[in-house]
């Protein structure tokens, strides 16, 4: 009676540990390690290239408005603009993933760019389109709170390319919205949790080295030769504040000059978001130069 009873709790034992195993398999997260994990999954053997960029006022892990990186690696990024020191667009081939870091936490969890706080743009391509005809593209916010690490996936299963979602705090991955939106305070599209969205203090001082006086700051110029390509048009979204920003020193706009090109567009626009407040201190002046 006793080997019966041995029998039937061996085979409980081995059941249960293999039945936990598949489900962490099927289910948890993709161990990447970094905290924005973008993969080539393809069992295709399509080649995905993507790039990224600010489409807003971004912010740095100090809080402050400053394009330089709280966590930089030395030769590799400087900035939270969402690019290289050297390159700009990545390659990622078939079973392999790139990682960026998100600079809102006091950690290094990328391994070829960095992002802030604020919204970005991802775009993909897997067609090898060299007149970058991006297949698909997501924008991505993140706001005062800590979001937890996310990872993109390109998968291709029955010829059918697609890009995958899935934050920390989700059971498994889906397909990108069809807003192409994703919130760091709203992850319920992958089951995952939903916060109201935290608007922050975030300033644009002097503090942390940041000497910037230029107001709004332009990834495509101010990020010395880790700024991104010139061609990429944003419809001054640079300009957008989608967060609480008070100005404690004195800035001036950018001037425009056709022979050096040094701004890009005109007229520069400032756009509060709503609920969003734009405080300038009484004694900073803000210098309009046309």
């Amino acid at each position: 009676m006793k080997t019966l009873q041995y029998l039937f709790l061996a085979l409980f034992v081995i059941l249960f540990f293999t039945v936990s195993f598949f489900a962490q398999e099927e289910e948890d997260p993709p161990p990447s390690g970094f905290e924005i994990n973008i993969e080539n999954a393809s069992t295709s053997n399509r080649l995905l290239k993507i790039r990224v960029y600010p489409i807003s006022m971004v912010f740095n892990g100090y809080n402050e408005y400053d394009l330089h990186a709280q966590n930089p690696v030395q030769n590799v990024y400087n900035y939270i603009n969402g690019r290289g020191k050297y390159i700009e667009v990545f390659y990622i081939n078939p079973g392999n993933s790139i990682g960026l870091d998100f600079d809102g936490v006091n950690t290094n969890g990328g391994n070829v760019a960095s992002i802030g706080r604020g919204m970005y743009k991802i775009e993909f391509d897997w067609n090898n389109d060299e007149y970058d005809n991006w297949q698909d593209s997501c924008i991505l916010e993140y706001d005062e709170g800590n979001p937890g690490d996310l990872s993109l996936v390109l998968v291709d299963d029955h010829n059918n390319p697609r890009i995958t979602f899935q934050w920390a705090s989700c059971s498994a991955p889906e397909l990108l919205p069809t807003d192409r939106k994703l919130y760091s305070f709203n992850q319920q599209g992958c089951g995952g949790f939903v916060r109201s969205k935290l608007y922050g203090n975030y300033t644009y001082s002097s503090s942390n080295n940041n000497n910037f006086t230029i107001f709004p700051q332009d990834f495509r110029i101010d990020c010395s030769e880790q700024s991104n390509d010139r061609d990429i048009d944003t419809y001054n979204r640079f300009g957008k504040l989608v967060n609480n920003l008070t100005i404690t020193k004195s800035v001036e706009t950018r001037t425009f000059d056709n022979t050096q090109d040094e701004r890009l567009e005109t007229p520069e626009r400032i756009i509060i978001s709503p609920i969003c407040t734009l405080t300038i201190n009484n004694q900073c002046e803000v210098t309009s130069i046309l």
